[in-house]
């Protein structure tokens, strides 16, 4: 197989499985309340867009720990990465995103161990 090729195929197929290992939810109301539960080194992700001048008071509690962010994608293909909040191996978080743009957010929990982790995510606009 050509060089080229195989890399692409193996880029593919890496972005494929890092995108299957996200359960991802959309959030529409003034509010989302949820318990959801996280496999090992499994990712659950919430996003919502978020106009301008809104904001969104957010907090979550996990029985285990989990590495939390909250981000948006920008540039061209949405490759660039914006945080606005990033924390490592953490069980509970509670903060206001407040944007001057209107963007798509999302909240994201990564589960860093090897059992099943309970997190309780509370989002309010």
């Amino acid at each position: 197989m050509n060089p080229l090729i195989r890399c692409v195929a193996l880029l593919a197929s890496s972005l494929l499985l890092s995108h299957a290992s996200a359960e991802v939810h959309s959030w529409t109301g003034a509010t989302y309340s949820r318990t959801h539960t996280i496999k090992p080194k499994k990712i659950l992700e919430v996003c919502a867009d978020v106009s301008a001048q809104q904001s969104v008071a957010w907090k979550f509690s996990a029985d285990g720990d989990v590495d939390f962010n909250v981000h948006r994608h920008a540039g061209p293909g949405g490759k660039q990465v914006i945080y606005d909040v990033e924390a490592t191996r953490v069980r509970e978080r509670s903060g206001t995103l407040a944007q001057a743009a209107a963007h798509e957010w999302c909240w994201m929990w990564t589960n860093v161990t090897a059992a099943d982790i309970t997190v309780h995510v509370s989002l309010a606009r």
